[in-house]
């Protein structure tokens, strides 16, 4: 299946759930939702297509050895939340934001067509090490766009400005009960993550091993995980940091997952 076209007509998919998410929020329209869930289906039905004709032609392992398939996986997860968000009625408006994500990352996928297969991911228990970063990237890119969506409607209200959003959003209290939960989930798998990464790095040759660690991605990956112990510490054991504080730490946190994605293009040579 051509990666080219997964990439554009995912990409295409999920800019056109954002748009019809955000129809629906403002304008009220009948049909929003049901356009969003067929544009939302397609994309993500074509990329599970394209996961299940790699695996069964190249095998799991050569199928996460690639940084297009590890980012596809991301944004397939992403759409895959902001459906379930979208179905909730707990949390109205947050789709639009999830799919806002999905459609970056889905045309993302256009700079990493064709890159070389990462050699150090030749052991098949290590495809969990993929998969856990990427599960854990979903989680803080939720709880990030909850975080988002917290502090806007927070400051349309605070600010007391007439519009048609209030009611028709989730609740604040929603927004950061989700944020917070997402963020608590995705902190064990992200550590998973850290740890299978040294486990492998501790497998390698000496002079491999030297060339890892200097890696600008595992640096930044380690100061990521410190940035993110902090941050579920407070959330969790302080309350003064949930509400606002705790939608602030959450957006800040997926700008930092996205930093981290360029880390990934540009940076590192050893994880292409």
């Amino acid at each position: 299946m051509n990666e080219l076209l997964v990439s554009l007509i995912g990409g295409i998919g999920f800019a056109i759930a954002a748009i019809a998410s955000y129809m629906h929020l403002r304008r009220q329209l009948s049909w929003a939702p049901v356009i969003l869930r067929i544009a939302a289906v397609i994309a993500i039905g074509l990329n599970c297509a394209y996961f299940t004709r790699t695996a069964y032609t190249q095998g799991t392992t050569e199928l996460f050895r690639h940084n297009f398939d590890s980012t596809l996986l991301l944004a397939t997860l992403v759409g895959l939340v902001g459906i379930g968000v979208h179905l909730s009625s707990a949390l109205r408006g947050l789709d639009g934001f999830l799919f806002i994500v999905a459609t970056i990352i889905g045309f993302s996928l256009l700079s990493v067509i064709h890159q070389p297969s990462n050699t150090f991911m030749d052991r098949p228990w290590f495809v969990s090490h993929t998969l856990a970063f990427a599960l854990s990237a979903t989680c803080f890119i939720s709880s990030g766009a909850a975080g988002i969506a917290y502090l806007i409607m927070h400051n349309v209200l605070h600010k007391k400005r007439p519009t048609t959003l209030v009611g028709h959003v989730a609740p604040l209290e929603s927004l950061e009960r989700f944020g917070r939960w997402t963020l608590t989930i995705g902190f064990p798998l992200f550590s998973y993550g850290i740890l299978t990464g040294v486990c492998g790095v501790a497998h390698t040759e000496n002079a491999e091993r030297a060339a890892w660690l200097s890696d600008p991605l595992v640096i930044f990956s380690l100061i990521t995980w410190l940035i993110y112990t902090v941050m579920v510490l407070c959330v969790l054991l302080r309350p003064q940091f949930r509400g606002r504080r705790a939608a602030m730490l959450a957006a800040s946190g997926m700008v930092i997952i996205v930093v981290g994605f360029l880390v990934i293009d540009f940076a590192s040579t050893l994880h292409r």
